[in-house]
C-alpha cells in the first residue's frame, strides 16, 4: 500500500466535495421547475459545502509535520480518477440520470477516504461516530429522501432537464 502526505489527501477530498456540490448545486438550477426535486439537488449541494468546510476545518488545525505526515491508503488513484470524471463536463439528460450520477459519486471511494482521514486525526470517538453518522445520513437521503413521486427508474427518465 503507498503512503501519501496527508495535505494530498485532504486536497483530494476537499476537490471531491467543491465538485459535488457545484454538480448538486447546477442540477437544482436545472430541477428548478420541479421543486422538490430542485430542493433535494440543493440540500444535497448544502451537505457538500459541510463536508467541505469540516475538511478545511480539518487542514486548519493540523500542523505542519502532520501535514506533511504520511497516511497509507489504497483509495487515492479510484478517488482521481472520480475526481477527474467528476471535473468533466457533466450532460446529464434527465433525472434518471442524474440520480445514477449521484448515486455513483456518494457510493465512490470518497467517503471511506474522508472517514480514514477523520479517523486518523480525530481523536474523540463520539465526534469520529456523529461524522460518520453524518455521512451515512447523507448517502441514504438519495435512497430514502428522494421526492417519492419520482421513485420509479421510469418516472425519473420521463423528466428532461
Amino acid at each position: 500500500m503507498k503512503a501519501y502526505p496527508t495535505s494530498e489527501l485532504l486536497e483530494l477530498s476537499l476537490g471531491f466535495e467543491k465538485n459535488a456540490q457545484a454538480i448538486y448545486a447546477d442540477w437544482a438550477r436545472k430541477f428548478s421547475g420541479l421543486p422538490d426535486v430542485a430542493a433535494f439537488w440543493q440540500e444535497y449541494s448544502t451537505d457538500e459545502a459541510i463536508h467541505a468546510r469540516l475538511l478545511e476545518k480539518l487542514h486548519d488545525i493540523l500542523s505542519p509535520d502532520e501535514l506533511v505526515g504520511l497516511i497509507e491508503s489504497e483509495l487515492v488513484g479510484d478517488t482521481r480518477r472520480m475526481l477527474a470524471f467528476l471535473q468533466k463536463e457533466n450532460a446529464i439528460q434527465d433525472l434518471q440520470q442524474a440520480y445514477e450520477y449521484a448515486n455513483m459519486l456518494e457510493h465512490s471511494e470518497l467517503n471511506p477516504l474522508i472517514e480514514l482521514l477523520l479517523g486518523h486525526f480525530e481523536p474523540d470517538e463520539k465526534a469520529r461516530n456523529d461524522l460518520h453518522g453524518r455521512l451515512a445520513e447523507h448517502i441514504n437521503k438519495l435512497i430514502y429522501n428522494f421526492p417519492e413521486r419520482y421513485s420509479s427508474p421510469e418516472l425519473r427518465r420521463e423528466i428532461k432537464v
